[in-house]
């Protein structure tokens, strides 16, 4: 396209077109396909495609907690939290009577 417009402009007929055609280096791409092919090589091939990790909805269908409904499973989660709390605080009795017995 710059060729054509500048073959049309009388002035420009008989002068060299260099400073206005663009100047490409090849060198440059030479360098980013030998990267390329030097990242390939180090990379280990394995014919197998990687695990696929399972979603929430599929750890909760597993457990059966996808089927049970919301207050039952808020409820759990109170139990579970009431649960926890009180075997910390049997922890910490338990490590205080062993300190006053020492």
């Amino acid at each position: 396209m710059i060729k054509i417009e500048l073959a049309k402009d009388p002035k420009l007929a008989e002068e060299s077109w260099d400073r206005f055609l663009p100047k490409f280096h090849a060198k440059k791409a030479k360098k980013k396909q030998l990267r390329n092919l030097k990242t390939k090589k180090d990379k280990e091939l394995n014919p197998f495609p990687d695990p696929i990790t399972p979603s929430k909805e599929d750890l909760e269908i597993e457990t059966g907690e996808y089927f049970i409904k919301e207050k039952e499973r808020l409820e759990k989660k109170k139990k579970d939290k009431i649960m926890e709390k009180i075997k910390e605080k049997k922890e910490k009795k338990n490590s205080n009577s062993q300190q006053n017995d020492e």
